[in-house]
């Protein structure tokens, strides 16, 4: 049975789905490919070399007491820094699953210079502004969705050893918060949430996977980009089986929210990620994963 997991984007609330990739860990349950964006793509990483339950919550927890002292761009590179070495060790080894992580390409010039230089933060709160409204228009004219790939893919571009770290924080790097500019290859990158929040369409596209596991650390709900454009269910993600897995509540009501959390916070919603896993591993007792 060849299973995929999207794991979307959500900043600190993503300690939510590192406990549900732990669980799954913890009951023999692995995907064939882990698909990842922003936040979520360490996470992801770490349950494609199957260390997600050894690394644990500790990793959002020391990720969120860095967030309190330096700015973003700092934390997410000390993270790469720090965990990047662990997935990139085995990450591209042949039998290793496959992992994808989503980006923004900015595709114009003057989008280059904005993104990447004084303008980023200014244009970081005038899109979030836009994506409250669902106004797209600045994306579809300066940005393009591009997927990088761990195994050779024709569709995506490829992820290698030499550009992981650069990678992954393009991924991550939200204008308004972010102050280090992000490179790959000479090209300008964003946050993949812009144009790819959660790649569970992207998935379902290949038509290989019969079942998609899709996990939202947002109750209820989860969205394929940050503006929100399309809802990722069972009838938008096309695929044999689809599971979509939210947390009970808003993770803000116990002291985790996007930018800051509590210690305790990231206990309770690892704790809930790691319920709604066990949970959804029932599933999978009498099929288990080859790979």
């Amino acid at each position: 049975m060849k299973i995929a997991v999207a794991i979307a984007s959500g900043t600190l609330k993503g300690v939510f789905a590192h406990g549900v990739l732990s669980a799954l860990e913890e009951k023999g349950i692995y995907a064939n490919t882990y698909a990842c964006s922003s936040s979520s793509t360490l996470s992801g990483g770490l349950a494609a070399v199957k260390k997600s339950r050894e690394i644990g919550v500790d990793y959002w927890i020391n990720v969120a007491q860095k967030s309190e002292k330096l700015n973003m761009s700092d934390v997410v590179l000390y993270s790469i820094d720090h965990y990047g070495k662990l997935i990139k060790s085995v990450i591209f080894n042949n039998n290793c699953a496959q992992l994808l992580v989503a980006t923004s390409e900015v595709i114009t010039e003057e989008a280059r210079i904005l993104t990447q230089g004084n303008g980023a933060r200014k244009l970081g709160r005038k899109l979030l502004i836009q994506a409250l409204k669902k106004d797209t228009s600045w994306v579809k004219e300066n940005l393009q969705k591009v997927l990088f790939s761990s195994k050779e893919d024709a569709s995506n571009e490829t992820l290698t050893f030499d550009n992981f770290n650069e990678v992954v924080y393009a991924s991550t790097r939200m204008l308004h918060a972010w102050k280090t500019p992000a490179w790959v290859n000479d090209k300008a990158f964003i946050d993949g949430s812009y144009t790819c929040s959660c790649p569970a369409l992207e998935l379902a596209q290949q038509n290989q996977f019969e079942a998609i596991i899709v996990i939202s650390s947002d109750p209820l709900h989860c969205y394929n980009d940050l503006f929100q454009t399309t809802l990722l269910s069972q009838e938008t993600v096309q695929a044999k089986k689809v599971y979509c897995i939210y947390p009970d509540f808003d993770l803000k009501e116990i002291g985790v929210d996007y930018t800051k959390a509590t210690e305790q916070g990231m206990r309770d919603a690892y704790n809930q990620g790691f319920k709604k896993g066990i949970e959804l591993a029932k599933n999978f007792i009498a099929e288990p994963l080859k790979i």
